[in-house]
């Protein structure tokens, strides 16, 4: 029998009261739905919810770099990025430890046959998730903890579950253009990568060197490339970092819920 406040969605209990959060270890979650405003207002500045702090809240100061409030795009309010640069940047560099991490997104592509970024670090080329080629028929994701490191030193996963060193991703996986998704990656201690979609269900698995000293996850800068190019164009509605990896059951929980709350399908 379930109690007030549960449900039961694909044979996972879901708690109405359920957040990123509830899982612990969520060190910094941007979540756009909690924006209010008219639609098309600038995003200055963004709070993360996440244990990490302040010391990792968002803001863009110049008008004309602002990604914009969205109203009506996705089942909840999101940030748009319309392909021009817009940016949001913290004042540090977020790394995990560890080499374990669970990375997640609810977003929209409106990007068809080219490359995207949605972020990375802010000075460097290190850059992360990249939606490649047309409708993002690739994902290409690049890991680098090291200060010094540039995007040609940083890991590239590959489907084959080989990896590469500035080369191009082969993570084949077509997104809908401007139709809600789910993305959500995990990486544990052993370099295991995997890829997984709003059902929870594994996309692709990848492997990364083992001689690699710093494979750990980077973000300051979201929106564009490090070095401000191939910038994103879509919506992103929801976006967090796990310091840990998360379980399957951990995955179905938490692409169950971002799959109902962003009306995913």
């Amino acid at each position: 029998m379930l109690g007030l406040g549960n449900s039961i969605i694909g044979g996972v209990f879901i708690d109405s009261a359920f957040t990123p959060a509830s899982l612990g270890n969520l060190d910094v979650h941007y979540d756009f739905s909690l924006l209010t405003g008219s639609d098309g207002d600038g995003i200055s500045s963004f709070v993360n919810a996440g244990e990490a702090g302040s010391d990792y809240d968002l803001a863009q100061s110049t008008g004309s770099n602002q990604p914009t409030l969205d109203t009506s795009s996705m089942a909840a309010n999101s940030a748009a990025f319309d392909n021009s640069n817009d940016r949001l940047d913290s004042s540090n560099p977020y790394v995990t430890t560890g080499k374990t991490f669970t990375f997640f997104v609810s977003f929209e592509t409106g990007q068809a046959g080219a490359d995207v970024y949605m972020g990375g670090d802010v000075g460097d080329n290190l850059n992360f998730v990249q939606l490649a080629g047309a409708n993002g028929v690739a994902i290409q994701t690049k890991f680098n903890g090291d200060l010094d490191g540039t995007n040609n030193t940083s890991v590239t996963t590959k489907i084959n579950g080989t990896q590469s060193t500035g080369g191009d991703g082969d993570i084949n996986h077509t997104y809908r253009e401007s139709v809600p998704e789910v993305l959500i990656i995990t990486r544990d201690a052993s370099n295991n990568i995997r890829f997984f979609n709003h059902t929870g269900g594994l996309m692709a698995t990848s492997t990364s060197d083992t001689t690699d000293d710093d494979t750990n996850f980077r973000f300051q800068r979201l929106g564009v490339a490090g070095n401000s190019g191939s910038p994103y164009d879509g919506n992103i509605g929801e976006i967090g970092l796990y310091n840990a990896t998360l379980s399957d059951a951990e995955v179905l929980t938490l692409a169950t819920y971002l799959k109902d709350k962003w009306s995913v399908s």
